[in-house]
C-alpha cells in the first residue's frame, strides 16, 4: 500500500495540501473521505480533519488537536440534548 502526498500546485501556494494524498490513484482529502462515510454533520467534518492531521498540522500539537475533537463532541451532544428540549 502506497500513500504519496498530493504534488503541491505550481502557481501559488495551497493551504489544503497537507491534508491530500493520492492512494491507488485516488485523491484522498477531508472532503472525500467525508463523502464516502455519509459525513454531513459540520461538527463531524471538523473532527475528521483534526484527526487526520493530529499533532501534524503545524501550529497545534497532538495533544491540543485531541483537546480540540474532544470539545467538538463535547458540543454536539449539547446540541443534541438543547434540541430534545
Amino acid at each position: 500500500m502506497t500513500i504519496k502526498p498530493y504534488p503541491a500546485p505550481e502557481k501559488e501556494s495551497d493551504p489544503g495540501s497537507h491534508y491530500r494524498f493520492i492512494y491507488k490513484g485516488i485523491q484522498l482529502d477531508p472532503y472525500r473521505l467525508a463523502k464516502i462515510y455519509k459525513i454531513t454533520n459540520p461538527v463531524l467534518f471538523t473532527i475528521l480533519k483534526k484527526i487526520i492531521r493530529a499533532g501534524n498540522g503545524g501550529y497545534k500539537d497532538y495533544h491540543q488537536d485531541l483537546l480540540d475533537c474532544k470539545n467538538a463532541i463535547e458540543r454536539e451532544l449539547e446540541m443534541l440534548d438543547e434540541d430534545e428540549l
